[in-house]
């Protein structure tokens, strides 16, 4: 007896089974919604097509469509379902391994890296969060081998920003939650780097944003120095820490610090 025979005497158990499989893939394999879709869509017309032409595979096919769908069906349930926010659960001051993706180009300079990344999950000793927001990390000596689109995992404690101190004073946490920055993180040794994943990042800024930027920079350091190329590129490319503290000091006695910020 053919496998197609096989499996439609026991649909109900061949569905169930092929649909949690693809829920278990979908799980531990990153394929990505779209990627999916388009996957389940051809192996249904596969499947319609053996089924017209009575082919033995066409049994086997469409299970193969029952196991994508699961796969399916667990990204849409992921996609949808919206992940807590990090600015509403209690995961500040507490130690653990923060885990996320580079979300722009690290702004490198000799001693530090600085970059933002989107939280995937933080774990503590005693709790395990799946969640969101974006953190600005900070890393000493510029030993960490990451770009943009990267995963991280980085072992430190989560800081909220410091707010406002004095009246009028600048407040920084608001600066960075209008940036959509919630969190803070630094790393001073390398023993806190558990591991970094070299991921493709959004095609869009690895080939036009980022070739920009780089053209812009390389520019700049071509024809300016000092004072007038670290300005020039903290205000351009947003890379602030390259202005000189005389600068500063300048933008600050005016009443113009918040746009100098370092972080």
């Amino acid at each position: 007896m053919s496998a197609s025979k096989k499996t439609l005497r026991r649909p109900a158990l061949w569905t169930a089974l092929g649909f949690g499989i693809g829920i278990f893939l979908g799980r531990t394999v990153e394929m990505g919604l779209a990627a999916v879709a388009v996957l389940s869509g051809l192996a249904f017309l596969c499947a319609t097509t053996g089924f017209y032409r009575k082919a033995r595979w066409t049994g086997w096919m469409m299970w193969i469509v029952v196991i994508l769908l699961g796969a399916l069906r667990y990204y849409i349930d992921t996609a949808l379902s919206p992940l807590p926010h990090l600015a509403s659960l209690e995961v500040f001051g507490q130690r653990g391994v923060v885990t996320g993706r580079i979300v722009q180009e690290p702004e490198r300079s000799d001693e530090r890296i600085h970059f933002v990344i989107e939280l995937e999950q933080v774990v503590t000793d005693s709790t395990i969060y799946h969640l969101s927001g974006q953190v600005l990390v900070t890393v000493k000596d510029a030993y960490l081998p990451a770009d943009y689109g990267d995963r991280v995992s980085l072992r430190g404690k989560l800081q909220r920003p410091r707010a406002m101190r004095n009246p009028g004073a600048f407040d920084y946490r608001a600066f960075l939650a209008q940036q959509d920055i919630y969190g803070t993180l630094f790393v001073g040794k390398p023993a806190q780097v558990v591991s970094v994943e070299h991921l493709p990042g959004h095609w869009l800024y690895e080939r036009v944003v980022l070739p920009l930027r780089r053209a812009v920079r390389q520019s700049i350091e071509q024809n300016l120095s000092g004072a007038p190329a670290g300005l020039l590129l903290g205000v351009l490319l947003g890379e602030k820490r390259r202005i000189p503290e005389e600068v500063r000091t300048a933008f600050r006695s005016t009443g113009l610090a918040h746009a100098l910020v370092v972080s």
